[in-house]
Protein backbone atom coordinates (compact mmCIF):
# COMPACT_ATOMS: atom_id res chain seq x y z
CA UNK A 1 0.00 0.00 0.00
CA UNK A 2 0.80 3.60 -0.99
CA UNK A 3 -0.35 6.65 0.11
CA UNK A 4 -1.62 7.14 -3.16
CA UNK A 5 -3.87 4.49 -3.00
CA UNK A 6 -5.86 6.44 -0.45
CA UNK A 7 -8.29 9.09 -1.38
CA UNK A 8 -8.97 11.18 1.72
CA UNK A 9 -11.40 13.66 -0.10
CA UNK A 10 -11.84 16.64 -2.15
CA UNK A 11 -12.23 20.10 0.15
CA UNK A 12 -14.87 21.02 -2.39
CA UNK A 13 -17.70 18.59 -2.08
CA UNK A 14 -19.46 19.38 -5.07
CA UNK A 15 -15.96 17.73 -6.57
CA UNK A 16 -15.70 15.00 -4.12
CA UNK A 17 -19.38 14.24 -5.09
CA UNK A 18 -18.04 13.59 -8.84
CA UNK A 19 -15.32 10.96 -7.48
CA UNK A 20 -15.94 7.28 -8.28
CA UNK A 21 -17.22 5.38 -5.36
CA UNK A 22 -18.33 8.65 -3.12
CA UNK A 23 -21.16 7.21 -1.48
CA UNK A 24 -19.34 4.79 -0.33
CA UNK A 25 -16.58 7.22 0.89
CA UNK A 26 -19.19 9.67 2.64
CA UNK A 27 -18.49 9.36 6.29
CA UNK A 28 -22.08 10.16 7.40
CA UNK A 29 -20.81 11.45 11.17
CA UNK A 30 -24.07 11.36 13.38
CA UNK A 31 -26.35 9.48 10.81
CA UNK A 32 -26.41 13.00 9.01
CA UNK A 33 -27.87 11.03 5.70
CA UNK A 34 -31.22 9.56 8.08
CA UNK A 35 -31.73 13.30 9.85
CA UNK A 36 -31.82 14.84 6.30
CA UNK A 37 -34.39 11.84 5.25
CA UNK A 38 -37.15 13.34 7.65
CA UNK A 39 -39.40 15.32 5.69
CA UNK A 40 -39.74 17.58 8.59
CA UNK A 41 -36.43 18.93 7.51
CA UNK A 42 -36.29 21.80 5.40
CA UNK A 43 -32.74 22.86 6.03
CA UNK A 44 -28.87 21.70 5.85
CA UNK A 45 -26.98 24.69 8.34
CA UNK A 46 -23.37 24.24 8.88
CA UNK A 47 -20.03 26.28 9.21
CA UNK A 48 -18.46 26.84 5.65
CA UNK A 49 -16.21 23.93 5.05
CA UNK A 50 -18.53 21.45 7.54
CA UNK A 51 -20.05 19.61 4.62
CA UNK A 52 -23.16 20.71 3.87
CA UNK A 53 -22.84 20.13 0.18
CA UNK A 54 -21.17 16.73 0.17
CA UNK A 55 -23.62 15.68 2.54
CA UNK A 56 -26.50 16.57 0.33
CA UNK A 57 -25.16 14.79 -2.62
CA UNK A 58 -24.61 11.66 -0.05
CA UNK A 59 -28.42 12.32 0.44
CA UNK A 60 -29.17 12.11 -3.07
CA UNK A 61 -26.99 9.06 -3.97
CA UNK A 62 -28.41 7.21 -0.96
CA UNK A 63 -32.45 7.58 -2.07
CA UNK A 64 -32.21 8.34 -6.12
CA UNK A 65 -34.57 5.80 -7.42
CA UNK A 66 -36.92 5.43 -11.04
CA UNK A 67 -39.48 6.47 -8.11
CA UNK A 68 -37.48 9.44 -6.48
CA UNK A 69 -35.96 12.17 -7.65
CA UNK A 70 -33.33 14.49 -6.07
CA UNK A 71 -32.10 17.85 -7.93
CA UNK A 72 -29.49 19.99 -6.68
CA UNK A 73 -29.65 23.34 -7.78
CA UNK A 74 -27.00 26.13 -6.99
CA UNK A 75 -28.15 29.95 -6.65
CA UNK A 76 -23.93 30.68 -7.60
CA UNK A 77 -25.04 32.22 -10.57
CA UNK A 78 -27.68 34.19 -9.14
CA UNK A 79 -28.02 38.13 -9.57
CA UNK A 80 -29.37 39.91 -6.82
CA UNK A 81 -30.39 42.42 -9.36
CA UNK A 82 -31.79 40.74 -11.79
CA UNK A 83 -34.20 39.03 -8.97
CA UNK A 84 -34.62 42.91 -7.78
CA UNK A 85 -36.38 43.90 -10.93
CA UNK A 86 -38.61 40.78 -10.13
CA UNK A 87 -39.29 41.23 -6.70
CA UNK A 88 -43.69 41.26 -6.42
CA UNK A 89 -43.80 43.03 -2.54
CA UNK A 90 -42.03 45.89 -1.11
CA UNK A 91 -42.30 44.54 2.58
CA UNK A 92 -38.33 44.46 3.60
CA UNK A 93 -38.63 41.16 4.91
CA UNK A 94 -40.51 39.65 2.12
CA UNK A 95 -40.12 41.45 -0.89
CA UNK A 96 -38.45 38.08 -3.08
CA UNK A 97 -40.96 35.83 -1.52
CA UNK A 98 -43.31 35.81 -4.19
CA UNK A 99 -40.27 35.19 -6.32
CA UNK A 100 -38.99 32.22 -4.90
CA UNK A 101 -42.00 30.65 -4.45
CA UNK A 102 -42.37 31.10 -8.30
CA UNK A 103 -39.24 29.87 -8.57
CA UNK A 104 -39.78 27.03 -6.70
CA UNK A 105 -42.71 26.11 -8.35
CA UNK A 106 -41.25 26.49 -12.01
CA UNK A 107 -39.03 24.04 -10.97
CA UNK A 108 -41.69 21.57 -9.73
CA UNK A 109 -43.64 22.32 -12.91
CA UNK A 110 -40.01 21.06 -15.43
CA UNK A 111 -39.02 18.50 -13.15
CA UNK A 112 -43.38 17.01 -13.95
CA UNK A 113 -42.93 17.57 -17.40
CA UNK A 114 -39.16 15.95 -17.58
CA UNK A 115 -41.03 13.09 -15.84
CA UNK A 116 -44.02 12.77 -18.51
CA UNK A 117 -47.20 11.04 -16.25
CA UNK A 118 -49.47 11.88 -18.79
CA UNK A 119 -52.15 10.06 -16.62
CA UNK A 120 -52.58 13.26 -14.85
CA UNK A 121 -55.16 15.34 -16.14
CA UNK A 122 -53.12 18.56 -15.19
CA UNK A 123 -49.78 17.44 -16.49
CA UNK A 124 -50.85 18.89 -19.95
CA UNK A 125 -51.84 22.74 -18.71
CA UNK A 126 -48.36 22.50 -17.14
CA UNK A 127 -45.98 21.39 -20.17
CA UNK A 128 -48.43 23.67 -22.55
CA UNK A 129 -47.82 26.68 -20.14
CA UNK A 130 -44.01 25.73 -20.69
CA UNK A 131 -44.14 25.54 -23.96
CA UNK A 132 -46.23 28.64 -24.86
CA UNK A 133 -43.69 31.01 -22.95
CA UNK A 134 -40.75 29.16 -24.50
CA UNK A 135 -39.77 27.85 -20.90
CA UNK A 136 -37.42 25.35 -21.05
CA UNK A 137 -36.99 21.77 -19.03
CA UNK A 138 -33.40 22.97 -17.81
CA UNK A 139 -34.00 22.64 -13.81
CA UNK A 140 -31.86 25.46 -13.53
CA UNK A 141 -32.10 28.85 -10.97
CA UNK A 142 -29.85 30.90 -13.25
CA UNK A 143 -32.38 29.49 -16.29
CA UNK A 144 -35.70 30.60 -14.24
CA UNK A 145 -34.62 34.03 -14.03
CA UNK A 146 -33.80 34.53 -17.91
CA UNK A 147 -36.79 32.24 -18.57
CA UNK A 148 -39.10 34.63 -16.76
CA UNK A 149 -37.61 37.98 -17.99
CA UNK A 150 -37.69 37.08 -21.23
CA UNK A 151 -41.63 35.53 -21.02
CA UNK A 152 -42.62 38.71 -19.31
CA UNK A 153 -40.64 41.28 -21.64
CA UNK A 154 -43.58 43.96 -22.69
CA UNK A 155 -45.53 42.75 -19.81
CA UNK A 156 -47.37 40.13 -20.86
CA UNK A 157 -46.77 36.33 -19.80
CA UNK A 158 -49.09 33.80 -22.19
CA UNK A 159 -51.19 31.61 -19.78
CA UNK A 160 -53.10 28.66 -20.03
CA UNK A 161 -53.29 27.42 -16.59
CA UNK A 162 -56.62 29.08 -15.68
CA UNK A 163 -59.84 26.38 -16.29
CA UNK A 164 -63.13 27.44 -16.41
CA UNK A 165 -66.39 25.21 -16.98
CA UNK A 166 -63.77 22.89 -18.61
CA UNK A 167 -62.56 25.09 -21.28
CA UNK A 168 -59.11 26.92 -21.42
CA UNK A 169 -58.70 30.45 -20.58
CA UNK A 170 -55.67 32.55 -21.85
CA UNK A 171 -54.59 35.41 -19.92
CA UNK A 172 -52.73 38.54 -21.47
CA UNK A 173 -50.34 41.35 -20.12
CA UNK A 174 -49.94 39.75 -16.72
CA UNK A 175 -46.87 40.00 -14.14
CA UNK A 176 -45.45 36.44 -13.94
CA UNK A 177 -47.26 36.76 -9.86
CA UNK A 178 -50.45 36.59 -11.40
CA UNK A 179 -49.88 33.23 -12.71
CA UNK A 180 -48.35 32.21 -8.78
CA UNK A 181 -51.56 30.71 -7.52
CA UNK A 182 -52.72 28.89 -10.70
CA UNK A 183 -49.04 27.47 -11.49
CA UNK A 184 -49.00 26.38 -7.70
CA UNK A 185 -52.79 24.71 -7.64
CA UNK A 186 -51.50 22.80 -10.65
CA UNK A 187 -48.46 21.77 -9.49
CA UNK A 188 -50.05 20.75 -6.20
CA UNK A 189 -52.41 18.75 -8.31
CA UNK A 190 -49.92 16.80 -10.13
CA UNK A 191 -47.75 16.07 -7.12
CA UNK A 192 -50.76 14.61 -5.25
CA UNK A 193 -51.21 12.64 -8.19
CA UNK A 194 -47.92 11.24 -9.07
CA UNK A 195 -46.41 8.06 -7.51
CA UNK A 196 -42.57 9.84 -7.55
CA UNK A 197 -41.31 11.48 -5.21
CA UNK A 198 -39.46 14.59 -5.75
CA UNK A 199 -37.26 16.84 -3.94
CA UNK A 200 -35.11 19.91 -4.83
CA UNK A 201 -32.20 21.06 -3.08
CA UNK A 202 -30.93 24.74 -3.31
CA UNK A 203 -27.01 25.48 -2.68
CA UNK A 204 -24.75 28.27 -2.58
CA UNK A 205 -27.13 30.84 -1.40
CA UNK A 206 -23.79 32.44 0.10
CA UNK A 207 -22.57 33.33 -3.01
CA UNK A 208 -24.05 36.69 -2.61
CA UNK A 209 -23.58 37.28 0.90
CA UNK A 210 -22.43 40.95 1.42
CA UNK A 211 -23.24 41.85 5.31
CA UNK A 212 -23.68 45.92 4.28
CA UNK A 213 -26.47 44.14 1.19
CA UNK A 214 -29.85 45.10 2.76
CA UNK A 215 -31.19 43.29 -0.50
CA UNK A 216 -28.79 40.15 0.37
CA UNK A 217 -30.74 39.68 4.21
CA UNK A 218 -34.51 40.65 2.24
CA UNK A 219 -33.37 37.79 -0.26
CA UNK A 220 -32.25 34.81 2.27
CA UNK A 221 -35.17 36.02 5.24
CA UNK A 222 -37.82 35.56 1.43
CA UNK A 223 -36.03 32.22 0.67
CA UNK A 224 -36.48 30.98 4.32
CA UNK A 225 -39.93 31.71 4.35
CA UNK A 226 -41.17 30.49 1.40
CA UNK A 227 -39.41 27.27 2.00
CA UNK A 228 -41.23 26.53 5.09
CA UNK A 229 -44.09 27.54 3.90
CA UNK A 230 -44.15 25.45 0.39
CA UNK A 231 -42.83 22.89 3.19
CA UNK A 232 -45.88 22.70 5.25
CA UNK A 233 -48.32 23.06 2.22
CA UNK A 234 -46.76 19.73 1.02
CA UNK A 235 -47.29 18.22 3.97
CA UNK A 236 -51.38 19.61 4.67
CA UNK A 237 -51.92 18.29 1.42
CA UNK A 238 -50.14 14.71 1.71
CA UNK A 239 -47.64 15.40 -0.95
CA UNK A 240 -44.40 13.45 -1.32
CA UNK A 241 -42.06 16.29 -2.85
CA UNK A 242 -39.74 18.74 -0.80
CA UNK A 243 -37.46 21.93 -1.47
CA UNK A 244 -34.04 21.83 0.49
CA UNK A 245 -32.13 25.09 1.61
CA UNK A 246 -28.52 24.92 2.44
CA UNK A 247 -27.61 27.53 5.10
CA UNK A 248 -24.12 29.13 6.68
CA UNK A 249 -24.57 29.39 10.47
CA UNK A 250 -22.36 32.60 10.46
CA UNK A 251 -24.74 34.28 7.93
CA UNK A 252 -28.43 33.54 9.48
CA UNK A 253 -26.36 34.96 12.81
CA UNK A 254 -26.21 37.97 11.05
CA UNK A 255 -30.35 37.86 10.37
CA UNK A 256 -32.33 40.30 12.08
CA UNK A 257 -36.00 38.50 11.66
CA UNK A 258 -37.17 36.44 14.14
CA UNK A 259 -39.43 34.54 12.35
CA UNK A 260 -36.31 32.92 10.54
CA UNK A 261 -35.11 31.01 13.70
CA UNK A 262 -38.50 29.80 14.39
CA UNK A 263 -38.69 28.15 11.59
CA UNK A 264 -35.31 27.03 11.77
CA UNK A 265 -35.34 26.02 15.03
CA UNK A 266 -37.19 22.80 14.58
CA UNK A 267 -36.73 22.18 10.94
CA UNK A 268 -33.25 22.17 10.51
CA UNK A 269 -30.63 19.70 10.40
CA UNK A 270 -26.90 21.08 11.50
CA UNK A 271 -23.48 19.71 10.57
CA UNK A 272 -21.78 19.40 13.89
CA UNK A 273 -17.91 17.82 14.40
CA UNK A 274 -17.41 18.54 18.03
CA UNK A 275 -14.59 19.66 19.81
CA UNK A 276 -12.46 16.70 20.34
CA UNK A 277 -8.74 16.82 18.74
CA UNK A 278 -7.50 13.42 19.45
CA UNK A 279 -8.23 10.48 18.13
CA UNK A 280 -11.68 10.22 19.39
CA UNK A 281 -12.72 13.19 17.46
CA UNK A 282 -15.31 12.56 14.20
CA UNK A 283 -13.05 14.14 11.79
CA UNK A 284 -10.49 11.07 12.76
CA UNK A 285 -12.98 8.83 12.08
CA UNK A 286 -13.95 10.80 8.94
CA UNK A 287 -10.15 10.01 7.76
CA UNK A 288 -10.35 6.08 8.68
CA UNK A 289 -13.54 5.71 6.68
CA UNK A 290 -12.07 7.35 3.75
CA UNK A 291 -9.11 5.10 3.78
CA UNK A 292 -10.82 1.96 4.36
CA UNK A 293 -13.19 2.55 1.76
CA UNK A 294 -10.78 3.97 -0.61
CA UNK A 295 -8.26 1.15 -0.03
CA UNK A 296 -8.80 -2.43 -0.23
CA UNK A 297 -6.36 -3.58 1.79
CA UNK A 298 -7.31 -1.84 4.60
CA UNK A 299 -10.83 -2.99 4.40
CA UNK A 300 -11.01 -5.77 6.98
CA UNK A 301 -9.15 -3.57 9.45
CA UNK A 302 -10.34 -2.00 12.46
CA UNK A 303 -10.06 1.82 13.39
CA UNK A 304 -7.12 1.09 15.22
CA UNK A 305 -5.23 -1.38 12.58
CA UNK A 306 -6.29 1.44 10.35
CA UNK A 307 -3.87 4.25 12.00
CA UNK A 308 -1.14 1.99 12.55
CA UNK A 309 -1.20 1.68 8.85
CA UNK A 310 -1.71 5.41 8.09
CA UNK A 311 0.75 6.55 10.41
CA UNK A 312 4.47 5.43 11.74
CA UNK A 313 4.65 4.90 15.46
CA UNK A 314 3.39 3.83 18.53
CA UNK A 315 -0.47 4.78 20.01
CA UNK A 316 1.44 7.63 21.79
CA UNK A 317 3.56 8.75 18.70
CA UNK A 318 0.09 8.54 16.79
CA UNK A 319 -1.71 10.32 19.17
CA UNK A 320 0.84 13.14 19.27
CA UNK A 321 0.53 13.46 15.85
CA UNK A 322 -2.65 14.04 15.30
CA UNK A 323 -3.33 16.37 18.29
CA UNK A 324 -0.78 18.25 15.81
CA UNK A 325 -2.93 18.21 12.78
CA UNK A 326 -6.33 18.92 14.37
CA UNK A 327 -4.71 21.48 16.66
CA UNK A 328 -3.95 23.49 13.18
CA UNK A 329 -7.51 23.13 12.04
CA UNK A 330 -10.61 24.99 12.58
CA UNK A 331 -12.20 21.65 13.63
CA UNK A 332 -13.80 21.16 10.23
CA UNK A 333 -13.36 18.36 7.50
CA UNK A 334 -12.51 20.89 4.67
CA UNK A 335 -9.40 21.67 7.05
CA UNK A 336 -8.28 18.15 7.75
CA UNK A 337 -8.97 16.86 3.75
CA UNK A 338 -6.68 19.63 3.24
CA UNK A 339 -3.88 19.49 5.33
CA UNK A 340 -3.44 15.31 4.62
CA UNK A 341 -3.75 16.08 1.05
CA UNK A 342 -1.00 18.63 1.31
CA UNK A 343 1.20 15.85 3.22
CA UNK A 344 0.04 13.10 0.76
CA UNK A 345 1.04 15.30 -2.24
CA UNK A 346 4.81 15.05 -2.03
CA UNK A 347 4.97 12.15 -0.14
CA UNK A 348 2.40 9.58 -2.21
CA UNK A 349 4.98 6.66 -2.84
CA UNK A 350 5.47 6.14 0.90
CA UNK A 351 3.55 3.23 2.42
CA UNK A 352 2.59 5.96 5.65
CA UNK A 353 2.60 9.45 7.25
CA UNK A 354 5.58 10.15 9.44
CA UNK A 355 5.81 13.68 11.46
CA UNK A 356 7.73 15.01 9.06
CA UNK A 357 5.08 14.90 6.08
CA UNK A 358 3.02 16.96 7.68
CA UNK A 359 5.59 19.68 9.43
CA UNK A 360 6.66 20.09 6.36
CA UNK A 361 4.14 21.00 4.61
CA UNK A 362 2.86 23.63 7.04
CA UNK A 363 3.58 26.88 5.00
CA UNK A 364 1.63 25.80 2.26
CA UNK A 365 -1.54 24.29 4.62
CA UNK A 366 -1.34 27.81 6.64
CA UNK A 367 -1.55 29.74 3.31
CA UNK A 368 -4.80 27.48 2.33
CA UNK A 369 -6.36 27.88 5.85
CA UNK A 370 -5.47 31.98 5.57
CA UNK A 371 -7.22 32.02 2.03
CA UNK A 372 -10.01 30.46 3.69
CA UNK A 373 -10.26 32.33 7.32
CA UNK A 374 -10.03 35.29 4.94
CA UNK A 375 -12.84 34.06 2.57
CA UNK A 376 -15.26 33.35 5.37
CA UNK A 377 -14.65 36.82 6.52
CA UNK A 378 -15.48 38.20 3.43
CA UNK A 379 -18.90 39.64 3.22
CA UNK A 380 -19.27 40.26 7.14
CA UNK A 381 -16.19 42.89 6.57
CA UNK A 382 -14.38 44.81 3.79
CA UNK A 383 -11.42 43.41 2.56
CA UNK A 384 -9.49 46.57 3.86
CA UNK A 385 -10.48 45.89 7.40
CA UNK A 386 -9.42 42.24 6.71
CA UNK A 387 -6.03 42.67 5.92
CA UNK A 388 -5.68 45.42 8.16
CA UNK A 389 -7.31 42.56 11.45
CA UNK A 390 -3.91 40.65 10.05
CA UNK A 391 -2.14 43.35 10.17
CA UNK A 392 -2.44 43.73 13.84
CA UNK A 393 -1.42 39.90 14.75
CA UNK A 394 1.75 40.17 11.82
CA UNK A 395 3.19 43.22 13.76
CA UNK A 396 2.87 42.56 17.43
CA UNK A 397 4.06 39.03 16.42
CA UNK A 398 3.50 37.09 19.21
CA UNK A 399 2.21 33.35 19.36
CA UNK A 400 0.78 33.27 23.45
CA UNK A 401 0.44 36.26 25.36
CA UNK A 402 -2.12 37.92 27.63
CA UNK A 403 -4.95 39.72 26.79
CA UNK A 404 -3.89 43.45 28.17
CA UNK A 405 -0.34 43.47 26.18
CA UNK A 406 -2.33 43.06 23.38
CA UNK A 407 -4.71 45.76 24.24
CA UNK A 408 -1.88 47.78 24.91
CA UNK A 409 -0.39 47.26 21.85
CA UNK A 410 -3.57 48.24 20.13
CA UNK A 411 -3.90 51.44 21.97
CA UNK A 412 -0.31 52.89 21.93
CA UNK A 413 1.11 51.38 18.41
CA UNK A 414 -1.77 51.47 16.08
CA UNK A 415 -3.71 54.66 17.96
CA UNK A 416 -7.36 52.46 18.77
CA UNK A 417 -9.80 53.55 21.28
CA UNK A 418 -11.94 51.31 23.36
CA UNK A 419 -14.67 50.75 20.50
CA UNK A 420 -12.55 49.73 18.01
CA UNK A 421 -10.48 47.57 19.96
CA UNK A 422 -13.11 45.57 21.23
CA UNK A 423 -14.70 45.47 17.58
CA UNK A 424 -10.99 44.38 16.62
CA UNK A 425 -10.61 41.57 18.93
CA UNK A 426 -14.30 40.09 18.43
CA UNK A 427 -13.69 39.69 15.03
CA UNK A 428 -10.56 38.39 15.70
CA UNK A 429 -11.89 35.54 18.00
CA UNK A 430 -15.36 35.24 15.91
CA UNK A 431 -13.17 34.49 12.97
CA UNK A 432 -11.00 31.66 14.75
CA UNK A 433 -7.52 33.61 14.21
CA UNK A 434 -7.41 34.22 18.03
CA UNK A 435 -8.32 32.00 20.91
CA UNK A 436 -7.66 30.78 24.40
CA UNK A 437 -5.58 28.50 25.70
CA UNK A 438 -4.55 27.93 29.27
CA UNK A 439 -3.33 24.78 31.35
CA UNK A 440 -4.18 22.65 34.43
CA UNK A 441 -1.51 20.55 36.12
CA UNK A 442 -3.08 16.87 36.59
CA UNK A 443 -3.75 15.29 40.11
CA UNK A 444 -0.55 13.18 40.92
CA UNK A 445 1.24 14.01 37.96
CA UNK A 446 3.52 16.27 36.76
CA UNK A 447 2.34 16.56 33.11
CA UNK A 448 -0.05 19.54 32.64
CA UNK A 449 -3.42 19.22 30.51
CA UNK A 450 -3.95 21.52 27.35
CA UNK A 451 -7.23 23.48 27.54
CA UNK A 452 -8.38 26.00 24.92
CA UNK A 453 -11.60 27.86 23.77
CA UNK A 454 -12.41 29.09 20.50
CA UNK A 455 -15.27 30.49 18.45
CA UNK A 456 -15.13 27.46 16.23
CA UNK A 457 -15.81 24.98 19.20
CA UNK A 458 -18.54 27.01 20.58
CA UNK A 459 -20.18 29.44 18.53
CA UNK A 460 -21.64 31.42 20.98
CA UNK A 461 -18.79 31.45 22.98
CA UNK A 462 -16.92 34.87 23.56
CA UNK A 463 -12.74 35.85 24.42
CA UNK A 464 -11.87 35.36 27.90
CA UNK A 465 -9.64 38.20 28.83
CA UNK A 466 -8.45 36.85 32.12
CA UNK A 467 -6.87 33.99 30.33
CA UNK A 468 -3.85 33.72 28.04
CA UNK A 469 -4.77 34.69 24.08
CA UNK A 470 -3.05 32.70 21.37
CA UNK A 471 -3.05 33.11 18.09
CA UNK A 472 -4.41 30.18 15.80
CA UNK A 473 -1.26 27.51 15.20
CA UNK A 474 -2.56 27.04 11.44
CA UNK A 475 -1.74 30.50 11.08
CA UNK A 476 1.74 30.70 12.71
CA UNK A 477 3.96 29.71 9.21
CA UNK A 478 2.21 32.01 6.83
CA UNK A 479 2.19 35.14 9.55
CA UNK A 480 5.82 33.87 10.49
CA UNK A 481 5.68 33.36 13.70
CA UNK A 482 6.59 30.50 16.19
Amino acid sequence: MKLNDIFFGDPDGEKESAFENAAALFYDNDNMIESLSSKRKYFVVGRKGAGKTLLCYAYKESVENENHTVDIITCKDISLEEMLQLKGSDDVHSEYKLFWEWMIYLIFAKIIAVNRDTTIPEYNSIVDFLENNQISRDINAKKVIEETKKANFGGSIKGVLHTERGSEVKLANAEYFEYLGDLRDKVHACLRQTSLEHEVIVDNLDDRFSFNSTNYFSWLTSFISAVNDINVDFSKLDISARIVGVLRTDILACLNFPNSNKILMSSKVEIDWGDLEDRTSPLVKMIVHKARKSCPELEELDDRGVLHRLFKGTDSEIDRLISFILERTQLRPRDVIAFFNFAKERNGKMPYFIFDHFSSQLKSYSEYLLDEIKNEMSGHISDEDINELFTYISEFNITEFPYDKFEKFLSEERGLNRDKIRTAVNALYNYGIIINHWTIKKENNAAFSNYYKSSYRNSRSSLDKTKDVMVHKGLWRVMNMG
